[in-house]
């Protein structure tokens, strides 16, 4: 055989198989929401000599947001065009050779619970060849809130109550029930005064949260984070904002010079002050010296206010020297122990040394 014909045959071999028995041309990239579908022309052609009935299809998850038709100049309305869902259903377009076919394509999420971003729509063309088309979809937002939180980073003393609003608006394109959450610090600090609510399209909300940190709450900072969600769907939106918690007991304990002796009961005086913001309720406790007591237990305290508290010295017959105990102020209010150590000089008071004793005149 003629190598020429042989080199010409394979050129062509291979240019018959470069060329497609179909081709799909049109849009790789849409945009919709759940509401208002894309719409997008494609062409269909016979590349080949023959006629051919061309099976198409979509395929996948997002199979069943498309619907295609025949062209339709006149309409951008999905009902006006004749067509199917090719998720579910095939569309058969017979071609002859040569022939193209112009169809129109409308696609969207069959719910609005679709999260917005972007998805691959898969089409298919078969007629013994398969023929495949993958088309970007980016489902925009048509359900969605603005969320205010009106806190600064602030600070908030033990058992002090602040308030603080949260504004809403329903941005979105249809009437919503919202779920209003919070979370970062315990249940019992806060109060929502209405956790779940209809919000009507534009419409907008305002309500005001009360936040108490326990007076025994951890003294540090909690970052906060107040959720709006609208119900049923994985749609929300979040504010965060940092709460510090400061310190509001402040127990002061002093006293002067301690001292007694060892062979009498003596007694004094110890000084407890409430430089905090609240009243409290104090336990005492000594420890040190068995000899040492304290002559109250409890002690009920306001706000900047000092009260004695008397600390006794039973006889001891302990030697002379300087001994240290400490006494506990626990707040039964704020959980919170304020310990400071004293210290009490014990001395020998009655010590007499007689070196001699003269009677009558004699020694």
């Amino acid at each position: 055989m003629n190598k020429k014909m042989i080199f010409l045959g394979l050129i062509l071999l291979a240019f018959a198989i470069g060329i497609r028995a179909a081709t799909l041309t049109g849009d790789t990239e849409l945009e919709a929401d759940c509401l208002t579908p894309a719409k997008a022309f494609y062409t269909l052609e016979n590349n080949t000599s023959n006629r051919h009935a061309y099976q198409i299809n979509a395929i996948g998850e997002t199979g069943d947001w498309v619907y295609m038709g025949a062209h339709a100049d006149a309409s951008d309305l999905l009902g006006d065009v004749t067509g199917k869902w090719i998720g579910s259903e095939t569309l058969i377009v017979e071609l002859d050779a040569g022939q193209r076919e112009t169809l129109v394509v409308f696609a969207k999420p069959q719910n609005c619970y679709t999260v917005p971003g972007d998805y691959t729509l898969t089409i298919t063309v078969e007629d013994g060849d398969s023929l495949q088309k993958n088309i970007t979809l980016t489902v925009l937002s048509t359900r969605e809130l603005d969320l205010d939180v009106d806190v600064d980073d602030s600070t908030l003393e033990q058992c002090e109550e602040t308030d603080f609003e949260v504004n809403l608006e329903n941005i979105g394109r249809s009437d919503e029930i919202v779920q209003l959450s919070l979370t970062g610090i315990p249940s019992n600090w806060f109060e929502i005064p209405q956790s779940e609510f209809l919000l009507e399209k534009g419409a907008t909300r305002t309500l005001t949260m009360a936040i108490e940190p326990a007076c025994d709450a951890e003294i540090k900072t909690y970052n906060i984070e107040v959720s709006a969600a609208i119900k049923g769907t994985s749609f929300v939106t979040k504010e965060t904002a940092s709460l510090s918690i400061g310190d509001t007991q402040e127990i002061e304990m002093s006293a002067g010079t301690l001292q007694a002796c060892n062979d009498a009961e003596a007694s004094a005086i110890i000084s407890v002050t409430n430089n905090g913001t609240l009243a409290d309720e104090l336990a005492l406790s000594v420890d040190g010296p068995d000899w040492v007591v304290l002559e109250t237990e409890s002690l009920a305290i306001d706000a900047g206010e000092t009260k004695e508290v008397e600390v006794e010295f039973n006889e001891s017959g302990a030697d002379e020297a300087s001994y240290d105990f400490t006494v506990s102020a626990h707040s039964n209010k704020f959980n919170k122990d304020t310990v400071e150590q004293f210290s009490v000089g014990i001395v020998d008071c009655y010590n007499i040394v007689i070196d001699s004793v003269t009677v009558n005149g004699s020694a």
